[in-house]
């Protein structure tokens, strides 16, 4: 039990850390570029099919209508968590990722990755349900990390995680390498 906190109180403070070194550094080099803006309802940017606006840049997926998109995903627009931007594809657009955090102990993560394509934002990428789910880039690769869970694991808790790295290739992403880690490795 007592290791059980000290494994928690680590990863709070290891996380606590990342977060004010990200927010007072700056992006590291050849990171995405991440957006913490809220989501904002009634977003006048684009329709509700998901174009982007005309007086918008064609390839700029940051005016698109993410509230609209959820919805034409089934997923709630109001436990966005984050929207992270980079260009996976080196196509010179960026493409955004969209965390929505679900409820429940083990804290499922639905990510929804959107390129524009003929002036449309549409889904190229989506999995869901990643329990104690995080994702981020580096460098040109998406890591998902995932708890793993061992029998009798409490669902806030799992014993260890999956690292699941993509690149994009051949017009899609994919998994390129796999990794476990104790759960304190985050």
């Amino acid at each position: 039990m007592m290791a059980t906190v000290i494994v928690i109180f680590i990863a709070v403070a290891v996380g606590l850390f990342l977060y004010l070194l990200s927010s007072s550094a700056g992006p590291l080099p050849g990171s995405a570029t991440v957006s913490s803006d809220a989501y904002a309802a009634g977003s006048q940017l684009a329709d509700s099919a998901g174009a982007v606006s005309s007086d918008a840049a064609d390839k700029d997926i940051r005016q698109a209508d993410f509230a609209a998109l959820l919805a034409d995903e089934h997923a709630s627009a109001q436990g966005v968590e984050n929207k992270l931007f980079m260009d996976i594809d080196s196509d010179g657009a960026q493409e955004a990722l969209l965390l929505v955090r679900g409820d429940g102990e083990n804290r499922p993560l639905d990510l929804y990755l959107y390129k524009v394509k003929d002036g449309r934002a549409e889904v190229i990428f989506r999995e869901t349900g990643v329990a104690q789910g995080e994702a981020t880039f580096q460098g040109p690769r998406l890591v998902v990390t995932e708890g793993v869970y061992a029998p009798g694991d409490p669902l806030c808790c799992p014993s260890s995680i999956k690292l699941t790295y993509y690149v994009f290739k051949d017009g899609a992403l994919v998994v390129s390498k796999v990794e476990a880690a104790p759960s304190g490795a985050r």
